[in-house]
């Protein structure tokens, strides 16, 4: 691990770390820990790059230890040494999100489609929290069945 002054880490996490509740480990301060994982997730709007990583180390929120301290640390430090990756979503300039799935199998078909459209409206919140306005996310899917379940008020 770098000191805190060094350069920024190459990666926010290797690929071989197996991050577990580490029960014999020494126990960090919650609070400071939770502020540090809050902090990292709302920046994944911006940097998807640390998502994963993030993801693992915000399950340890709970009981944190140093392990986990490290590995968040390691994503601070990899942030250090990438602020010029960023997802830049410009006010004003044209901006088209379009959703597609495509599922295979029946009612799944109809879970996939449903998952998408949650996440495709998530999107869309995020992108109105930078300025960015979209009016409608054109849907694109193959899902015959699905589409039939969605149009029959029966099964909705």
């Amino acid at each position: 691990m770098q000191s805190s002054g060094g350069k920024g880490a190459g990666h926010p996490m290797s690929t071989n770390v197996k991050l577990d509740k580490d029960e014999d480990g020494v126990e960090v301060y919650q609070t400071m820990y939770r502020g540090i994982i809050g902090s990292l997730l709302y920046l994944t709007a911006s940097r998807p790059d640390i998502l994963f990583s993030v993801g693992m180390c915000a399950r340890f929120q709970a009981a944190p230890k140093e392990y986990h301290l490290k590995a968040a640390k390691c994503i601070l430090r990899y942030l250090k040494g990438t602020q010029d990756l960023v997802l830049f979503y410009p006010t004003g300039d044209s901006f088209y999100l379009i959703g597609y799935a495509d599922g295979d199998y029946a009612e799944a078909e109809y879970v996939v489609d449903a998952s998408c459209c949650a996440q495709l409206l998530w999107i869309k919140q995020q992108l109105e929290d930078f300025g960015v306005l979209t009016n409608t996310i054109p849907f694109i899917c193959d899902n015959t069945s699905a589409m039939n379940m969605a149009k029959n008020p029966v099964q909705h």
